[in-house]
């Protein structure tokens, strides 16, 4: 074994986590993603009135009832004329379902209206009325289109005026919030579908708990800043603000999807930006894939043979390859392979462990030696002497 090279069976993120610890840690990330769905629920938007979408009753005071004279002895009292009332206008014409705002009404003889009607619901008249504008507050209603009637206590206007009731929209930071939310989510999902799998497969090893832990803040992080991009404009074809249910499932996609994300964000970075330029080993440093080991090429052979080890994210000058015990000579470093000289070992198959940064990625497969047997010539003699044809012809006796 090189010398320090770390010792793949033994090393800390290579050991398989307890099964009291995958327990623990199960039931953390399922409270985790409970805790998100509940927040995600009290967060997102309402358009629901309140119960008490009846509204109340109007805060304005009728006037004084001034007494009506009485008619001379033998004179008919002629009918008074009851005056002009008529709505012309609403400023808003829309509203939140939740009502409260204030709306203006313009019309004729306002200052004689006694109620005012959304829908049929009684609004709040506020302060004094004025025979050319009125101010209100809208009940609570449901959302849609309704007409608004007003009357003076007698008789109804019957002119066409409508109310649109829309559900509120949210604020910036409402948004915002909503994206970090969707965004952890996500990611707490992949975490825990991954989390499932590697214990299924009884293989969860330590090196994996940090980045449990890490991932939803990842998956915020870059949530949050897709969002910005949106809004920004730099992307077409996206939903507009309103939509904040699209909103939500893209952040919720990049939280699963991190590493897909990240490859988009770069594309997006590389139109508005200069494109940086490339390393000596072809790649931007910034975004240096992972490494992986996908196997050997050919997967058996004999000593001292040159064979490709195949996968992703190899870097020049900091990988090292062992087989079982013994290092291998290294020839070649590319992005995706590696070409090395078999070293000494065995007939029979050994481990291949490809060395970078510190830590050990096994080769699936290894490799199995099978050397040469040494030929009959070159085998020693053996212990029982000459062979025949060399042995000293035995001498005849003479008589």
């Amino acid at each position: 074994m090189a010398d320090n090279d770390p010792d793949c069976k033994e090393g800390p993120g290579r050991k398989l986590v307890p099964t009291g610890f995958i327990i623990l840690f199960g039931v953390l990330l399922l409270a985790t993603a409970g805790a998100l769905l509940y927040g995600l629920y009290a967060a997102c938007p309402v358009c629901v009135p309140p119960e008490s979408a009846a509204g109340v009753a109007p805060t304005a005071t009728p006037g004084t009832p001034q007494p009506n004279p009485s008619p001379s002895p033998g004179v008919a009292a002629s009918p008074t004329p009851a005056p002009e009332l008529k709505l012309i206008a609403l400023a808003p014409d829309s509203g939140s379902v939740m009502g409260g705002n204030l709306v203006r009404l313009e019309g004729v003889g306002l200052n004689n209206v006694k109620e005012v009607r959304f829908g049929g619901q009684p609004a709040t008249l506020v302060g004094s009325p004025a025979p050319l504008f009125l101010i209100v507050k809208p009940p609570a209603h449901v959302e849609g289109r309704v007409d608004v009637v007003v009357s003076d206590g007698q008789s109804r206007d019957t002119s066409p005026a409508f109310y649109t009731y829309v559900c509120p929209s949210l604020s910036g930071k409402d948004v915002i919030w909503l994206i970090i939310l969707v965004g952890a989510l996500g990611s707490i999902i992949h975490a825990l579908n991954s989390f499932y799998c590697y214990v299924g497969n009884r293989n969860l090893r330590w090196s994996w708990v940090p980045m449990y832990f890490i991932l939803p803040f990842i998956g915020a992080g870059i949530s949050t800043v897709f969002y910005l991009i949106i809004r920004g404009g730099l992307m077409s074809g996206v939903a507009e603000y309103d939509n904040v249910f699209g909103l939500m499932a893209i952040g919720t996609l990049v939280g699963l999807f991190s590493p897909q994300a990240l490859e988009k964000l770069k594309n997006v970075s590389e139109i508005i930006f200069n494109k940086p330029e490339a390393n000596r080993h072809g790649k931007d440093a910034y975004f240096q894939p992972p490494l992986e080991v996908e196997g050997v090429e050919p997967p058996e052979g004999g000593e001292n043979q040159p064979v490709t080890i195949l996968g992703k994210g190899f870097v020049k000058g900091k990988v090292r390859v062992r087989f079982g015990d013994k290092a291998a000579k290294v020839a070649k470093v590319e992005d995706q392979e590696i070409t090395v000289t078999t070293p000494e070992n065995p007939s029979g198959k050994v481990k291949v462990f490809v060395i970078h940064d510190g830590a050990c990625h096994e080769a699936p497969g290894g490799f199995t030696y099978k050397n040469s047997e040494p030929s009959p010539e070159n085998k020693p003699e053996g212990a029982s002497g000459p062979s025949p044809e060399n042995k000293p012809e035995a001498k005849e006796d003479k008589k």
